[in-house]
């Protein structure tokens, strides 16, 4: 099973920096594995979205708002049920934004593998998310 959790502190507010998270149309605009992003579904603080990632993923979000977090899941792929939970926090005037995965391979035989290779990339795009989130609102 993997968890993994990675933070970043922002010089912003607790609600510029949930706005911006949880602002899916927008982020093919800074967040490059999204680029071919489109929503299919959105009934108030759930979404349906489809991106591609060599193979078309589905993943549904949850936006909670009263506190300040988001949560998805990816519904379909070799990592189907992968969890990740975007969580503001005012930090002293600042805004700690944490990014929590969650995963465990139903896959049959390869399933420790597919973690492993999860893992890796997770380690590799879950700063980097966050620190683009980081830029977006710090530069603007």
């Amino acid at each position: 099973m993997i968890l993994l959790e990675n933070r970043v502190l922002i010089n912003k507010s607790v609600d510029e920096v949930f706005q911006t998270v949880t602002d899916v149309a927008k982020w093919p605009e800074f967040l490059p594995s999204h680029k071919e992003m489109k929503i299919i579904n959105q009934e108030k603080d759930n979404l349906l979205i489809e991106w591609s990632l060599g193979v078309r993923l589905k993943t549904s979000i949850f936006i909670d708002r009263t506190n300040k977090r988001m949560i998805s899941e990816q519904l379909s792929g070799l990592v189907k049920g992968l969890r990740a939970e975007y969580v503001c926090k005012d930090q002293f005037g600042k805004t700690s934004l944490s990014l929590v995965h969650k995963f465990e391979s139903k896959t049959p035989l390869i399933g420790k593998v597919i973690e492993l290779v999860t893992l890796n990339s997770l380690k590799k795009m879950s700063p980097d998310t966050l620190n683009r989130v980081k830029r977006r609102l710090e530069v603007n």
